[in-house]
This record gives C-alpha cells, sequence and structure tokens, in this order.
C-alpha cells in the first residue's frame, strides 16, 4: 500500500543518449542488476510504487548504439514527509498521535502513524518521523529529486 507516495525523479540528458533505465534500492548501494523502469525515452520518471515514509536510493543509466552506460552517482529521496497532521512541520503533534497508535497492528494508516505501510505503528515508524523532526514542507524539497548523471564514457 503506497498511500499515493511518488516520488518524482529528473536527470540531466546526455547528448548521445537515446533511452535512460532507473535502478531503485531501499538500502544504499543495493541498487541491483534490474532496473525499476526502462528504457525511458525522455529525462524524467515518477515512481509511483513509493511507499509512504521509506528512503529510497536511486541511480540512472544512459542507452544507447554502444550499449548501456555506467550508473550515475547515487541520490536519495523519501516519498512522503510525516507530517501526520497535515501542519506542515513534523512536530510534537505528529510524535503523539504516532505515539498513541504505538504497537496497533491493524486498520492503521498513515495518519496513524503507519509511515511505511507495514500494517503496524512500531519503531521504525518512530524513528522515520524522528529522522525528520522539525522539518516543514519548504525542507523538504527532496520530493521532487533531481538527478545528475555523470558525463561518463558509454560502455562498448
Amino acid at each position: 500500500m503506497s498511500f499515493g507516495a511518488a516520488i518524482a525523479l529528473q536527470w540531466t540528458a546526455l547528448p548521445a543518449a537515446t533511452a535512460y533505465y532507473v535502478y531503485r534500492a531501499t538500502d544504499p548501494g543495493a541498487e541491483g542488476a534490474t532496473p525499476l523502469a526502462g528504457p525511458i525515452s525522455g529525462t524524467a520518471f515518477t515512481d509511483s510504487s513509493a511507499v509512504a515514509g521509506r528512503v529510497y536510493y536511486y541511480q540512472v543509466t544512459a542507452m544507447n548504439a554502444a550499449g548501456e552506460g555506467d550508473r550515475s552517482e547515487e541520490a536519495y529521496a523519501v516519498s512522503l514527509l510525516p507530517d501526520l497532521d497535515g501542519d506542515g512541520i513534523v512536530g510534537f503533534s505528529d510524535l503523539l498521535t504516532l505515539a498513541q497508535h504505538f504497537g496497533q497492528k491493524s486498520l492503521v494508516t498513515f495518519a496513524d502513524g503507519d509511515l511505511n505501510g507495514d500494517g503496524v505503528v512500531d519503531f521504525t515508524d518512530l524513528l522515520t518521523l524522528a529522522q525528520h523532526f522539525g522539518w516543514t514542507d519548504d525542507a523538504f524539497s527532496q520530493q521532487r529529486l533531481r538527478l545528475a548523471i555523470l558525463q561518463r564514457r558509454q560502455r562498448g
């Protein structure tokens, strides 16, 4: 269940590229061999399978007639600011809401504190909230993540 927590990715076009591939992981450096998406003809992709409150790590590759190029530097994004009450800041009232539902395992939602969509309000959710405590909507511009593809030579 994603709670509509999409992450918009954009990157700089490479002159010789005909398509791009996007790789994703939930741990740094663990994007793996299978792309999340591709071939993509443009320089943008929306990851609509992201789960609210989860950190994702991304790399992008460019493709041309010579094959797939090296991966970009890794970039990350959090799929949704854990602002449970919608007041534009992650603060004490959000912590209080999460605490009131801590340990619940059924019928919990993002608004109750289930930030990662796993069906339980637990320490993982508390940690996500704590990592963003004090953040405002303005400070949370990572929702619109920009990936810079390094100008690396294509393999082939």
